[in-house]
């Protein structure tokens, strides 16, 4: 990596660490910087026990778990088999979750314009992974549902992505398999909590 590329890639790191700092203490409004940090003091080395509550997690180790997060995700996307997009999958995903639902529900579950989700569930209708049919409730609306093409494909994605992330645990050592099994429960009440 170039110099420039490495000082830029360090600067972007601390603009967030700086981010996450002001979100985790709470001075980040809507449309306000947050106040400045001492990037010397973010970057220091611990020197003890943290000097925060225990609700307070430190900046960096959220940026670790995110960086870490990232990787694992983009690993497993780069090494399976599948031509949708992520916003293609994830309203797949939503729909196979929440059974027969509305475009507009879909789209504020989402958290997109309609008229994006309308593309995007085009394409799956299309491809034949969502059925459309009329809402008996409302002659205006339609229900979205998943067909058996696409509960296959969903199956069939999880298993390539499974095998990707088990290829990876198959190299641990069997403390850090016991440690990784240890966070999985709070791992999975942090992914279940809204934003």
């Amino acid at each position: 990596m170039s110099p420039f590329r490495l000082g830029l890639a360090t600067a972007l790191t601390r603009r967030e660490i700086r981010l996450t700092t002001a979100v985790i203490r709470g001075r980040l409004s809507r449309g306000r910087a947050p106040p400045p940090v001492n990037l010397v003091d973010v970057n220091a080395e611990p020197t003890g026990a943290p000097d925060r509550g225990p609700s307070q997690a430190d900046p960096q180790e959220i940026a670790r778990l995110r960086v870490a997060i990232g990787r694992l995700h983009r690993r497993m996307v780069q090494h399976t088999a599948g031509d949708l997009t992520f916003s293609q999958t994830s309203a797949l995903v939503a729909v196979e979750k929440l059974g027969p639902i509305r475009l507009g529900e879909l789209a504020a579950r989402e958290r997109v314009a309609a008229p994006s989700m309308t593309r995007t569930v085009a394409g799956l209708v299309e491809a034949g992974l969502l059925h459309r049919a009329g809402d008996p409730q409302d002659g205006r609306s339609y229900l979205l549902s998943i067909t058996d093409q696409g509960r296959g494909f969903l199956e069939a994605l999880r298993t390539e992505r499974s095998a990707v992330l088990a290829a990876g645990i198959a190299q641990l050592g069997p403390a850090e398999l016991d440690v990784l099994r240890r966070a999985l429960p709070v791992l999975e009440h942090l992914a279940e909590r809204e934003a």
